[in-house]
């Protein structure tokens, strides 16, 4: 919040009913600085009710004279009428702004809301009025009603006080006091009146002083607006330990929810193709035992060859997975707006990790069933492929374990065969995959230490009933009741395309190849 300060001069004055009428601010006109100003009525409020927007001395908040009675937006100018208060003070002040000799007025507001010119100039889009003061010079040098002038210039107080500079003046009575404003000092003169020839004298100059609030308000309409030479006002010492109330400082900005790491990718189910929808609770099918076997046939009405031929059953059924919270409601109607959603995000993201996590376990049980050894990271994938090769399989991709993919992601050109060194290939580390070729490969903390998982993608596959959200009310004890609700299965089609391999040895493949002669 900026407090800015902005004159002009007075429109009329009627001592008789002691009013004070202006025009306080002209509409799409800019600050003598060249840097605030307005371009809408609308961008200023008065406090309410009127009475609060004090008329001062030269911004002293110890001197008000008056309040204001009337104010009026219009298109091109503010107006405002102050009553004036009964007492000498307020009948000096008639006088002055009648005679002429302090019929300016400064314009304070507490600026919460401006946009940045291309021009480099500001303008106040929302602020409040809190105060309209009296001085004797107006910034601007045109005098109609309509001049206005800001003081948040590096010549003038950001509180609007005109800045007299110490020096020395000569007075006489039929010569009035006139004040310079040429430096960045807040301060007030005291100029005795002489009984004989007035000689050659100087001015007593005392600061005023300065309240925490102004104190802050400078400071901050400094930062804001760039202005440094702001701060070269004369300012009491104010420390942490003033703010007792955390009315400035130690208050805490809310950010809501952090970022948590959470591993939602789903390798596992992935590696068999996109999940099937699931429809019911048991799948079942059947597969071949043992396959007819046609033969060569001799003739001559032989017999012709045969075997027994048998299926079997298969059945899958489906897992559920579930989770249930009693939420006070009131996380519902006083907490973050995205309390509920960033909870079922959570919640979400544990089911992705643990249905993945399932579904690792399950192949890789099917896998240990077809187990083998192999001497190397390399050698394990060629004798994977192998065996797929042998019941028409194919190989579509390894998960090794970490230690194991460690040396593959190390592995040179020339520790390699020819079929790898001239496949297209990567190394990603960020997510621990590599490619080579159409072969996938991936790195899986579910993997013991020296085994690699080989699999055909079309081995198995994995069916799902997408997450079901439930919430409901539970008026008797001001809860919600959140559930999550899931189903999901493996189908295993052909088990003899899924092979655990355990390496038994950490040397490179031995058929390297040789790179050529440089």
């Amino acid at each position: 919040m900026t407090t800015a300060h902005l004159t002009a001069s007075l429109g009329a004055v009627n001592e008789t009913e002691r009013l004070i009428t202006a025009t306080i601010l002209p509409i799409g006109a800019r600050a003598s600085s060249g840097r605030w100003g307005i371009d809408s009525g609308d961008a200023i409020t008065p406090r309410e009710p009127y009475r609060k927007v004090k008329m001062l001395i030269d911004h002293d908040e110890t001197q008000p004279v008056g309040y204001m009675t009337e104010y009026r937006a219009g298109a091109v100018t503010i107006e405002a009428t102050f009553k004036i208060a009964d007492g000498p003070a307020g009948d000096k002040a008639l006088a002055d702004a009648a005679a002429g000799t302090r019929d300016g007025v400064s314009v304070g507001i507490l600026a919460r809301a401006f946009k940045p010119n291309a021009d480099g100039t500001r303008t106040v889009t929302d602020a409040e009025l809190y105060e309209v003061s009296l001085v004797a010079i107006p910034d601007f040098s045109d005098a109609a009603v309509t001049a206005v002038a800001a003081t948040l210039d590096p010549d003038h107080d950001p509180e609007g006080n005109t800045m007299p500079t110490e020096t020395d003046e000569t007075t006489t009575p039929t010569e009035p006091q006139t004040e310079s404003t040429a430096t960045p000092e807040t301060v007030t003169a005291k100029v005795e009146q002489p009984t004989h020839t007035p000689a050659p004298m100087r001015a007593e100059l005392t600061p005023r002083p300065t309240t925490l609030q102004a104190a802050v308000s400078r400071v901050a309409g400094a930062i804001n607006t760039g202005d440094t030479l702001q701060l070269r006002a004369a300012l009491a010492d104010i420390i942490p330990s003033d703010d007792k109330g955390h009315g400035f400082i130690g208050r805490s900005d809310w950010i809501g929810e952090l970022f948590t790491a959470a591993n939602t990718a789903r390798p596992w189910v992935d590696a068999f193709g996109p999940t099937k929808q699931l429809t019911t609770m048991k799948i079942e099918g059947w597969r071949w035992k043992q396959r007819p076997k046609p033969a060569k046939y001799a003739g001559d009405k032989a017999e012709v060859p045969t075997n027994k031929a048998t299926t079997e059953a298969v059945t899958f059924t489906a897992e559920r997975w579930a989770g249930g919270w009693d939420i006070d409601r009131i996380f519902l109607d006083l907490a973050d707006p995205g309390f509920l959603e960033s909870f079922w995000t959570a919640a979400m993201a544990e089911y992705l990790v643990a249905s993945n996590a399932d579904i690792a376990a399950k192949v890789i049980a099917e896998g240990k069933k077809n187990k083998g050894t192999s001497a190397s990271p390399l050698a394990a994938v060629k004798d994977a492929a192998a065996e797929f090769r042998k019941v028409g399989g194919q190989l579509s991709g390894v998960f090794l374990s970490g230690d194991l993919y460690d040396q593959w992601a190390e592995l040179k050109q020339s520790e390699v065969p020819f079929w790898l060194a001239n496949a297209t290939g990567s190394v990603n580390l960020r997510d621990g995959s590599a490619t080579a070729g159409v072969l996938s490969v991936q790195t899986a903390p579910e993997l013991p230490t020296g085994t690699v998982f080989a699999y055909d993608k079309r081995a198995a596959s994995v069916r799902e009933k997408s997450p079901i959200q439930v919430k409901a009310f539970d008026v008797a004890h001001a809860g919600i009741d959140l559930g999550f609700y899931s189903y999901g299965l493996l189908e295993v089609h052909d088990p003899r395309l899924l092979h655990v391999r355990t390496v038994t040895a950490s040397a490179p493949d031995p058929q390297p190849h040789d790179e050529p002669a440089a």
